[in-house]
């Protein structure tokens, strides 16, 4: 979630009894809320994100061992609107989805 001062949290759950435990910030600052995808099959949730200079960055959090692995600049793409995500099990690979500066829909595949 984006939290009143721009950054980004995610909320914890336990896992046994479902009760919410807290926030834990994952760095970044962002725009708009983060867009999230998870991929069951490495336990890891994506997030996307339009950062404060306007550009996507991507990171990742590993469910099993509870890291966040960081975030990586996606090639400068600028945009004003939040990116779009969902992990596709059929092809094994993170579609994201933004609106650039000339309002075209990119359709981004990792």
């Amino acid at each position: 979630m984006r939290t009143l001062n721009n950054s980004i949290s995610l909320g914890a759950v336990d896992g046994v009894s479902g009760e919410f435990v807290g926030w834990l910030s994952i760095g970044g600052m962002s725009s708009d809320s983060p867009a999230i995808a998870y991929n069951a099959k490495d336990k890891k949730l994506y997030i996307a994100i339009r950062d404060t200079n306007d550009e996507i960055a991507l990171g990742s959090f590993n469910i099993a061992n509870l890291t966040f692995e960081g975030w990586k600049p996606l090639g400068g793409i600028k945009t004003h609107k939040a990116p779009a995500m969902i992990w596709n099990a059929a092809t094994g690979r993170l579609d994201l989805f933004i609106q650039d500066g000339s309002s075209r829909i990119l359709h981004l595949s990792y």
